[in-house]
């Protein structure tokens, strides 16, 4: 429904092109808070902070940063038992054509979160075709690496699994509108870097504040990423892959490396998961509203 509702309002902005236009359908949004934040990203770009949302600007200071990297809200109970329900479907697949794909990649994804904990994998989410099976794939990892680890310590409370966006001036709507869906339909732990931030600019800022709390031990960091190795940015990268020599240290993670764009729409589809409309209007790949 919401989305019928916000293609809706879509054209109503289209016909009501004037700023008065707009103000009249925000006003008229007052009671419906999802919407409300939806409307308010197609105008302003940038979403209010949220428990789920947390936005992450240039001059923000060093304490608080590392404030919110060690502040990892708990999952909730519904989003955790549905996202290791998926893991035991993806794991269970018998399609010949992406199972022997989607077991590999899990199984990348279970060892990352072994090495570096559930705070230190992050994965990067740009609302893309690939950022979403990436999503799918670590949430179900996440929820299994809780699950292993009640074994040993019955008492531990899975935390959200962390995500990382860069806001662009010139993003499509339906793509803020999807990622922020999808942020709050699955309780993830979004960490959105403000316009104007490169992404290995980011990145930085949270290798160099990602620390035990009350020291200054910095803790490795992993970030999960949509690449394939048709990809022109791929190079030689293996599953795991350290960053180039110009960005701050970390692990890159490439659990779709050998996916190609056949495999990753069989996967959605198979599994019917979501995924943003301009896809379904002819777009093969997503970039700004002026690409």
């Amino acid at each position: 429904m919401v989305s019928i509702k916000y293609l809706f309002l879509t054209c109503l902005l289209t016909l009501f092109s004037g700023s008065s236009g707009f103000a009249n359908v925000k006003r008229n949004l007052k009671a419906k808070p999802l919407l409300s934040n939806i409307m308010m990203a197609v105008e302003s770009k940038v979403y209010p902070d949220t428990e789920n949302w947390r936005k992450i600007s240039s001059g923000l200071a060093k304490n608080d940063l590392r404030a919110i990297l060690s502040s990892q809200d708990d999952w909730s109970d519904s989003q955790f038992k549905e996202s290791l329900q998926m893991y035991e479907t993806f794991s269970d697949c018998q399609d010949s054509y992406v199972a022997p794909l989607i077991r590999d990649a899990l199984s990348h994804l279970d060892q990352a979160y072994r090495l570096y904990g559930p705070s230190s994998v992050v994965c990067s989410f740009n609302g893309g075709k690939d950022a979403v099976v990436i999503l799918e794939l670590v949430r179900a990892a996440a929820a299994h690496y809780y699950r292993t680890k009640r074994e040993i310590e019955p008492e531990i409370s899975p935390k959200r699994p962390r995500v990382i966006y860069f806001d662009h001036k010139d993003e499509f709507p339906e793509i803020l509108e999807f990622l922020n869906r999808s942020v709050y339909k699955y309780d993830l732990d979004m960490l959105a870097f403000e316009e104007g931030i490169r992404f290995s600019t980011g990145l930085k800022m949270l290798i160099e504040q990602n620390v035990v709390p009350g020291t200054d031990h910095k803790l490795p960091m992993s970030f999960v990423l949509g690449t394939r190795a048709t990809d022109p940015n791929a190079g030689n990268q293996g599953h795991f892959a350290p960053s180039s020599y110009y960005m701050p240290p970390f692990m890159r993670v490439n659990p779709i490396l050998d996916w190609d764009y056949g495999h990753v729409w069989h996967f959605l589809r198979l599994f019917k998961l979501p995924y943003c409309v301009l896809y379904d209007q002819g777009y093969t790949s997503l970039g700004t509203v002026k690409d």
